[in-house]
């Protein structure tokens, strides 16, 4: 009977002893901290950049030179050597009169020069005869002067007959009209059998192997203007291309309305690619140039008390990375990125993807580090 009892209560202790081990384990595990999971983030390695002023203002194309181009005598037009948009070298045959008429007043001119050339012979040999005959006082004065005066007013009929053909070949020369620089015939003002005019024009000639281009920029940027600076264009028509040229003119005045001075690029333009009256952005790059700091955007944010931080990947006591924050100043918009002028070292690893879920200390982990991006230049 006791030895039943014995076993009951040492059963029962057992029990006992078994569920206060349990609560106790229990208890423990629910007391322990747990270790937060390191939040995945991606940087970038803050890097000094080149950033450049540059100013961006349209422009109009225009050619370096058009000229109208008309004959300097009278005619019935006879023909177009060349068709509009051709090219045409410098001294090529654009068009040309109907010369006949001219060409009569030339044979005409020769023939009066031969004969007063024959009477100038005649009035020399005369001369020569008079003067031997005077030595020897064969003769009289009278008729030496009159022999000397004879002479002189065919010599003088001779020259002007000379002077008459000239004009006549110059006439014949002038019925062609040919280019005097090299370059494209625009526009052709006049038709086959129409009657031209002296200085009315008939055909448009211009250069656009090379060409200006007019803007205007503000008067604070004076600075960033001078001859012979480089200029870069684009156009809407060339999307992917840039246009090389150079600052051939600014004003030494600017406009009292708009307060900008006006300026002219050459740019070369040996494909055509470019024609008068073409829109196109200027650009015009300051000489000095400045390194930087700049972050996405979205790196940048403010705190709690309205201070404007950036995370940076840090380290804690033990070693781990850890979130750190900086206190940052700001410069210039640069495209979507932003100047930062104090606060990030080179080197530092800026998170720039995860940042809007981090506080101070938390454990990160850097899943990617992404490369910088090209650094557009800032826009005045």
């Amino acid at each position: 009977m006791r030895s039943g009892r014995r076993s009951f209560i040492a059963a029962t202790l057992g029990l006992f002893a078994f569920s206060v081990a349990g609560c106790s384990e229990e208890g423990t595990a629910k007391t322990t901290p747990r270790v937060a999971a390191p939040k995945p983030v991606q940087v970038e390695i803050a890097t000094p950049k080149r950033i450049s002023s540059r100013i961006h203002v349209p422009g109009v194309v225009e050619a370096r030179s058009s000229m109208s181009l008309s004959f300097r005598v009278p005619g019935t037009l006879l023909r177009f050597a060349v068709e509009e948009g051709a090219f045409v070298e410098q001294g090529q045959l654009i068009a040309e009169l109907d010369r006949r008429d001219y060409l009569r007043d030339q044979k005409l001119a020769h023939a009066a020069l031969e004969s007063a050339q024959a009477r100038a012979a005649d009035a020399k040999r005369e001369l020569e005869r008079e003067e031997r005959l005077r030595t020897s006082n064969s003769t009289s004065a009278q008729r030496l002067d009159n022999a000397r005066s004879n002479y002189e007013v065919a010599a003088a009929e001779a020259r002007q007959a000379k002077l008459q053909l000239e004009a006549a070949e110059i006439a014949v020369a002038d019925c062609a009209l040919t280019a005097p620089v090299s370059g494209y015939l625009e526009k052709r003002l006049a038709e086959k059998h129409e009657f031209a005019n002296p200085e009315v024009p008939v055909a448009i000639l211009t250069e656009l192997d090379s060409l200006k281009v007019r803007a205007s920029v503000a008067d604070r940027s004076l600075s960033m203007l001078e001859v012979g600076k480089p200029a870069r264009l684009r156009s809407s028509a060339w999307p992917d291309r840039f246009f090389e040229g150079r600052i051939a003119r600014v004003s030494m005045a600017a406009d009292l309305a708009t307060h900008t001075l006006p300026i002219e690029i050459e740019v070369a333009n040996p494909d055509l690619a470019l024609r008068p009256m073409m829109v196109v952005n200027v650009e015009i790059e300051k000489e000095s140039v400045e390194e930087h700091i700049v972050v996405p955007m979205n790196a940048v944010m403010r705190d709690g008390a309205m201070r404007t931080i950036c995370f940076v990947v840090g380290t804690d006591m033990a070693g781990d990375a850890s979130a750190e924050t900086r206190t940052v100043t700001l410069g210039r918009l640069v495209g979507d990125r932003v100047e930062v002028r104090s606060g990030l070292r080179k080197g530092d690893r800026v998170i720039v993807y995860g940042q809007h879920f981090l506080q101070e200390g938390d454990a990160v982990r850097v899943t990617r580090t992404l490369a910088q991006a090209t650094v557009d230049e800032s826009v005045l």
